[in-house]
């Protein structure tokens, strides 16, 4: 028994930590029984990434991966991806990614608010609204993703991103509080905070090593 809350969440975090760090099979099974449970509060999600970043044994992008195949032992619409999505996005935080591909997942809300994705590759998957408060992005690649809300506040850094065949159900821009809904307008509004549509994606983006949308 925990007096306060936050300890409960700390322990949880490192527990979960600990679940992670032997990188094997049985870690995953762990973890998805763990996962499946129900959605992990932010005070548990962050005390994971602290234990994982400390763990000197233990690679943020290869627990990302792990993470992500855990992910698949369930359903899109499920707390298992959820809970490694919010995780797995948290850790790659600022790394190179090396051209990761991530297919076929859901994300939470917020979940791309202040995150620095480099290198990485999103195909066929699903964003609940989020902000792109202090968000940056670099050489990253949305295929075929829906975003249900997108808000932008002109602090976002967006460097050769590209959206092909990507649906943004509405955006609420910089400033303002009407959310806009017609599909051309949000496309300007994208390609003014420098995100590339698909019919504009100009040559030798995404044809790298390590970045093959």
């Amino acid at each position: 028994e925990f007096d306060h809350d936050e300890f409960r969440l700390f322990f949880l975090g490192e527990a979960i930590g600990h679940q992670v760090s032997a990188m094997n099979d049985r870690s995953k099974a762990e973890l998805f029984s763990t996962f499946r449970r129900g959605l992990l509060p932010k005070q548990a999600q962050l005390a994971f990434t602290r234990a994982v970043l400390r763990n000197r044994s233990l690679e943020p992008l290869k627990v990302t991966e792990l993470l992500f195949d855990v992910g698949r032992m369930d359903g899109q619409v499920s707390y298992t991806q959820e809970n490694c999505s919010d995780l797995a996005i948290q850790l790659i935080d600022g790394i190179d990614c090396g051209g990761l591909i991530v297919s076929n997942f859901a994300f939470g809300v917020d979940s791309l608010k202040g995150i620095n994705l480099r290198n990485i590759v999103f195909r066929r998957c699903y964003f609940a609204a989020s902000s792109l408060e202090s968000t940056k992005m670099t050489m990253c690649s949305f295929d075929a993703c829906t975003f249900s809300q997108l808000r932008l506040d002109g602090s976002q850094e967006i460097v050769k991103a590209i959206f092909a065949e990507c649906k943004v159900e509405s955006l609420i821009c910089a400033g303002g509080y009407q959310e806009i809904w017609d599909p051309v307008d949000i496309a300007r509004k994208l390609k003014e905070i420098g995100i590339v549509l698909e019919s504009e994606r100009p040559v030798g983006v995404g044809d790298s090593k390590g970045y093959s949308p």
